[in-house]
C-alpha cells in the first residue's frame, strides 16, 4: 500500500503544478490535492476502460457457482471470445444480457478480462498518460483561459498518448496489415489492400 501511495502522491503532485499549485505532503492534504485526486482516478478509470494490453487478460475461463459468474470489483469489462451469449458486469457479476439474468449460468465461459490497475501496476508510458491527461483536465478548471498553459498541456497529452500507443505497438507485436483490428476485419472480409491496377 505504500508504493501505491507514493505513486499516486507522485501524481497528484503533478497534477497540482500542471495547474500552478503548491504540493503536498500527503493525499487529501488540501482540499486542491483531493480534488486533484478525483480527476486522477476518474482519468485513470477512463484510459483503462479504453481495453489496453497492459490491464487485459486474454481467454480466461470463467466457471459459475450455483449458477452465478462473479468476476470481482476490479473488472472494468468482460469481453467475449464467440458469438455466444452477450453479456455484461453487473453488481460484480456476469450478467447475461439475453436471459435478463445473472444467476443462470451453466457452464464455464471463455472471455477476456479488462481490469482496472492501480498506478504502480501500470507501465510507465501508461502513467505518464494518465497523470497528463488528469493534468490538463485539473488546470483548465482552475486556471480556465490560460491559452498557453492550456496549449502546452494540450501537447503534453499529446505526446504521452502516443508513447503509450507506441508501447502498445511493441508489446502486442501489431501490425496493421497481420494483427491490428481493423486489419483483421480487412482481411477477414476478403479485401486485401492491394492498390487497384
Amino acid at each position: 500500500m505504500a508504493t501505491v501511495d507514493a505513486t499516486k502522491l507522485t501524481a497528484v503532485n503533478e497534477v497540482l503544478e500542471g495547474a500552478r499549485l503548491a504540493s503536498v505532503a500527503s493525499l487529501g492534504a488540501t482540499r486542491a490535492a483531493t480534488q486533484a485526486e478525483e480527476v486522477l482516478d476518474r482519468v485513470n478509470e477512463n484510459v483503462q476502460s479504453e481495453e489496453w494490453l497492459f490491464n487485459r487478460e486474454f481467454d480466461v475461463e470463467l466457471t459459475p457457482v450455483a449458477g452465478e459468474i462473479t468476476v470481482g470489483t476490479n473488472v472494468l469489462q468482460v469481453v467475449s471470445r464467440s458469438y455466444g451469449p452477450r453479456f455484461t458486469v453487473r453488481d460484480g457479476k456476469l450478467y447475461d444480457l439475453d436471459a435478463n439474468s445473472d444467476s443462470d449460468w451453466t457452464g464455464p465461459v471463455r472471455v477476456d478480462l479488462i481490469r482496472f490497475l492501480d498506478l504502480d501496476e501500470l507501465p510507465p508510458a501508461a502513467r505518464r498518460y494518465i497523470v497528463a491527461k488528469a493534468k490538463r483536465r485539473f488546470s483548465q478548471n482552475r486556471l480556465g483561459n490560460d491559452r498557453l498553459a492550456a496549449e502546452l498541456a494540450a501537447r503534453e497529452e499529446t505526446e504521452a498518448r502516443a508513447a503509450l500507443m507506441n508501447h502498445e505497438v511493441r508489446t502486442g507485436g501489431m501490425s496493421a496489415l497481420y494483427n491490428w483490428p481493423a486489419g483483421r476485419v480487412i482481411f477477414d472480409r476478403g479485401q486485401p489492400l492491394l492498390p487497384r491496377v
